[in-house]
Order: C-alpha cells, then structure tokens, then sequence
C-alpha cells in the first residue's frame, strides 16, 4: 500500500495522513515520495487539454515532522497555514477549481527526487509546460 489518494480538506487530510502514517511505520516503508494534486476539472495547456487534471507534481517527506511536505500543502489551500508556494499559488485560481474538486495523491519511494524530476520532464514535453502551481 504504498500509494493513497486523500481529500483536500484540512481536518480530513490530517487524520487520514495519520492513520497510514501508522501503518507505514509498522511496515517499513519509506517515508518520501510523490505527490499530486489534482483537480476533477480539466486544465487547458498550451499542447491540449490536461484531463488527469494535474495542479502540482511534488516530492518530499511525507510523513515529517514539524510539517510533511503535502501536509503543508494541504495547510496553505485550506489557509491554516502559508508555508507551501503552490498552496499559495492555488489561492490565486480557487475560484476556477473549487476545493471540492482536488486530490491529493502519495506514492512513498526512496528515489523520490528522481522520480519528481522526469514527471515534471513527460508533463512539459506533452503539455509544453509546466502544471499550472508547479515553478522552474
């Protein structure tokens, strides 16, 4: 079970992040990975419409302390907190994709940078850009 799709609202995100942090722990999986939002809506760029719906690709500690990368995601979205760049960019385009259309999905893996790196690469090369919170 090393991958899980999450809600976006806070109080949610939180005590299900919880729960398989747990579970990891108990199994020795690795704490980093992946992670995407995504929205159910379709995002129209510049090399066609993108209708996984991805807003963000990123990698990090999922499960760390004082704050996991997602979770801090998850914080700047929903305004408890302003530490993640692409929460704080997602302010700036609720209004076309709603909270109540995101999904947070987390693969744990330990080469997680790696990973990041050439999904970032396959979204530019078919998009001919970035995903719309992720930056150079």
């Amino acid at each position: 079970m090393n991958t899980r799709s999450f809600s976006c609202y806070h109080d949610q995100f939180h005590k299900e992040l919880e729960k398989w942090k747990k579970f990891v722990k108990e199994n020795s999986l690795p704490v980093n990975g992946i992670y995407k939002l995504t929205t159910s809506i379709p995002i129209l760029r510049k090399g066609g419409s993108d209708i996984e719906g991805i807003l963000y690709i990123g990698e990090g500690d999922i499960f760390g302390n004082p704050g996991s990368r997602p979770g801090l995601l998850i914080n700047a979205i929903n305004k408890t907190a302003p530490y993640h760049d692409a929460g704080n960019r997602y302010l700036l385009i609720k209004d076309k994709y709603p909270l109540s259309s995101l999904s947070l999905s987390i693969e744990l893996m330990s080469n997680s940078k790696e990973v990041e790196k050439e999904l970032l690469t396959i979204y530019k090369k078919k998009f001919g850009e970035l995903p719309p919170l992720n930056l150079i």
